[in-house]
């Protein structure tokens, strides 16, 4: 029988658990609700694809606090290296060059992650589990996102051991996803959740040139 319960401390360190003992739990997100599990754990991976009835080779976001950022991505530059300081925790994911033969089934057949860090339950769940998390939206492929816990208990029910209740409706803008991984930054997807305009803003505030479309 799964378990609902509300963001807490408490209900971090049981997450946190279930993570570390290879469980897949939802969580929500700064948009919707999402499935995680331990990205390392090669048997929990597999199982969020197949409880999410997506392809095993299928690759999926990856959850890392900025301050471990550069231990798994490679950072061109001090530029970037700002720019990501400056906008996470935030509603932005960034498109790095992954370091070395890692995260091979979180994202397999690629050279290239997508890294999410947010102030909001998954940063608790992370830092409770001690580990990278592997992330998707929580609903069965080709469906559409669950953006209330009873959308997510319903795609998913005992199929999932803990789903954390934020109390609220999430929206399903998904983020502005950020390419850095050459000279020039890509901006891959807009979101109306942070605009250019308003990642612009951010930027501007701390000294750091503005972004432009390219």
């Amino acid at each position: 029988m799964y378990k609902v319960l509300k963001p807490c401390a408490e209900t971090y360190k049981l997450a946190g658990e279930a993570i570390k003992m290879g469980k897949v739990i939802v969580v929500p997100t700064d948009a919707v609700y999402a499935v995680v599990c331990d990205a390392f754990n090669k048997e929990a991976v597999e199982r969020l694809r197949e409880i999410r009835q997506s392809p095993q080779d299928k690759p999926l976001s990856l959850i890392i606090d900025k301050k471990d950022i550069d231990k798994y991505c490679h950072i061109k530059n001090e530029y970037y290296k700002n720019i990501i300081d400056a906008l996470l925790p935030g509603k932005v994911s960034f498109l790095m060059h992954k370091k070395g033969d890692i995260f091979t089934d979180a994202v397999p057949n690629s050279d290239a992650i997508c890294v999410f860090w947010q102030n909001n339950e998954t940063k608790g769940v992370y830092e409770e589990s001690g580990t990278v998390l592997a992330i998707s939206s929580a609903n069965k492929a080709g469906l559409p996102e669950a953006t209330t816990l009873e959308q997510a208990i319903e795609f998913f029910k005992d199929e999932v051991e803990l789903f954390i209740d934020s109390g609220e409706e999430r929206g399903n803008k998904g983020t502005t996803q950020l390419d850095i991984r050459n000279d020039d930054i890509s901006i891959m997807r807009e979101s109306p959740m942070f605009p250019l305009v308003e990642i612009n803003k951010v930027l501007e505030a701390k000294g750091i040139p503005a972004l432009r479309k390219v």
